[in-house]
């Protein structure tokens, strides 16, 4: 998903982008599961990276964030690695020290590496 192309051809609106659930638009009256529409298309396409413990558990129907995200917590949490909420704000720093650099200095790589 680093090509902007395929954001549109998949609508896809990343996860660090802020308040990007008031962006997308669904089809129901539901408005705690904006963010799975796109959410979805970010799990299918790394499905062969999501553990087989969490991937088992999957269930395709709306509502589908409810399991999933905490069983991925769980499981990074017994690796011992970050949260997604905790990898998803320091892509969000990393976003605004970019955004806050003068123009011409490209230190992108730099703060990438750094927020994962």
């Amino acid at each position: 998903m680093a090509n902007p192309l395929y954001y549109r051809d998949f609508q896809y609106i990343p996860c660090d982008v802020p308040d990007r659930d008031n962006l997308i638009k669904d089809d129901d009256d539901d408005e705690g599961n904006d963010c799975e529409q796109s959410d979805i298309v970010s799990i299918v396409l790394n499905m062969g990276y999501v553990p087989d413990e969490v991937f088992s558990a999957f269930n395709f129907a709306t509502g589908f964030h409810k399991q999933f995200k905490p069983a991925m917590d769980s499981y990074l949490a017994k690796k011992g690695k970050p949260s997604i909420d905790e990898k998803k704000l320091k892509a969000i720093e990393a976003r605004q020290s970019l955004e806050a650099q003068p123009k011409g200095n490209n230190k992108l790589l730099s703060a990438l590496t750094k927020a994962f």
